[in-house]
């Protein structure tokens, strides 16, 4: 077994990750960047697999979180098993805060050369990530919109997290602020009619917040009946300021998904909503 290998099933291990969350933070940061250089692949790409699906992913920045969240598969990976398990070749999804296309390379992939999907990513640095796996991998049945989605169209600013797939639209309440930019907020609906997308079938939300105002600017094509899906992560503690997890997860129903279940890591905040039409989700 490699040492890169090694160290990184290692660092997996609970016992190995309780030890490290009672380290002073210099020092868990430290540890971090001595775990980048040792555990990053030598070809700067991390292969992933999932039911015998491959992508591969280019580690862009010298960022150990980015390494650690492409490996931490354990929890996503279900997830994305979930959504994309029930696509077919030919159909359409919808991956709304798509990063740097973890979801969209696995979705691209069950959908087919027949079928698309449509990625929506307003972080800069994010977005040429994600053109640049979609180049690593081949992919030619997605279109890439560098903008966010919302209930109006306009501007918004978002704020930077510890790294990309954490930015967002709202700003927590007591974070110091690392960054932020100001990018183009479409309404969903309007996109898609004056793009010519087609309605999907599935759609994949992991706006960090905002996911109320992108579900209001999609209302038509989530309630359209050729949508049958949505996997919406709901951040209860990052919500604007007078909606709560339950009024997301009650426009969600009155869109006619009469099906709603709720799949968390740890039973706390944030969690998914997995939302049909046609069927509850199978007892995992």
């Amino acid at each position: 077994m490699s040492l890169p290998l090694f160290l990184r099933r290692f660092t997996y291990r609970p016992s190995v990750r309780a030890i490290a969350r009672t380290l002073p933070c210099t020092l868990r940061n430290e540890l971090l960047h001595l775990y980048w250089r040792l555990a990053r692949p030598s070809s700067g790409v991390i292969e992933l697999t999932l039911d015998g699906v491959t992508g591969k992913f280019s580690l862009s920045t010298a960022k150990a979180l980015e390494l650690r969240f492409m490996e931490c598969f354990g929890y996503e990976d279900n997830l994305i098993r979930i959504v994309s398990g029930r696509l077919r070749p030919g159909d359409c999804a919808y991956d709304v805060g798509s990063s740097n296309g973890l979801w969209t390379v696995f979705l691209a992939k069950a959908v087919g050369e027949r079928g698309q999907v449509v990625a929506f990513e307003p972080n800069r640095a994010s977005y040429h990530k994600l053109k640049a796996n979609l180049k690593l991998n081949g992919l030619s049945n997605v279109r890439c919109f560098e903008t966010a989605l919302g209930e109006l169209d306009g501007e918004g600013t978002l704020f930077w997290g510890e790294w990309e797939a954490r930015s967002s639209m709202i700003m927590p309440p007591g974070r110091a602020e690392l960054g932020h930019e100001v990018v183009v907020v479409r309404q969903g609906d309007r996109l898609r009619e004056s793009e010519g997308l087609p309605v999907p079938k599935a759609v994949k939300i992991d706006v960090e917040g905002f996911e109320y105002e992108v579900l209001k600017g999609l209302r038509q094509t989530l309630a359209h009946p050729a949508c049958e899906l949505i996997l919406c992560e709901v951040h209860s503690r990052l919500l604007p300021r007078g909606v709560t997890a339950e009024a997301v997860l009650g426009l969600i129903e009155s869109l006619g998904f009469c099906h709603i279940d709720l799949i968390s890591r740890t039973g706390a905040d944030p969690f998914h909503a997995f939302a049909s039409k046609r069927e509850a989700l199978p007892d995992r």
